[in-house]
């Protein structure tokens, strides 16, 4: 049988700060799943797509929006060829769940 598989990857220091915010690591493997269950072959697009699933699968969980945003998107890299910046992330974030 076929299988796929994943591989998420953390930078050593997102960790250490996940150790004192276990919201952070909810936030960030449930953006990383979206990965998983999306696909664009858009750059952005994909980051985008992995936000709205994370954030949905974060708030299904119990969480909040605001603490999705907050502990995710806030701690996030600005804007690149692979990513968009913070304040588009969390413009289209804010859209989401109204």
């Amino acid at each position: 049988p076929e299988t796929n598989t994943f591989t998420i990857r953390f930078g050593s220091s997102l960790l250490l700060h996940a150790q004192e915010d276990r919201h952070l690591i909810a936030a960030i493997l449930a953006h990383e799943l979206g990965h998983v269950y999306t696909y664009s072959s858009n750059p952005h697009e994909k980051e985008f797509l992995a936000d709205e699933y994370g954030l949905k699968l974060f708030v299904a969980s119990g969480g909040t929006k605001e603490q999705f945003i907050q502990r995710f998107i806030d701690r996030a890299h600005g804007g690149s060829d692979t990513h968009p910046s913070d304040q588009e992330r969390i413009k289209a974030l804010s859209e989401v769940l109204q």
